[in-house]
């Protein structure tokens, strides 16, 4: 970087094209791959669906009842208070 500033304004421009060009670049890479990737899910979980192999993600999140009052009290939100307190009760 401290070369950068010791360049001349014209030169520092041209190479802030340059990278800006080569960002660009690699953007457009990454994207093309992205899509290709994209374009092979497709395959696969149209020719599974064909078959009837049916693929679902369940991934829950679950937080503990604590969390869940603070979250509640947080939201001022007195109805899920409650609730929250009488299972946190009843369980314990």
């Amino acid at each position: 970087m401290a070369t950068v500033e010791k360049m001349p304004i014209a030169e520092r421009l041209k190479l802030a094209k340059k990278r800006r060009a080569m960002q660009l670049k690699n953007l457009d890479k990454f994207e093309k791959q992205l899509n290709k990737d994209k374009d092979r899910k497709s395959k696969r979980s149209t020719s599974s669906e064909a078959v009837g192999v049916a693929h679902r993600k369940t991934n829950q999140l679950r937080f503990v009842d604590s969390i869940l009052l603070l979250d509640a009290a947080v939201k001022n939100d007195l109805v899920e208070g409650k609730v929250l307190v009488c299972c946190v009760s009843t369980s314990v």
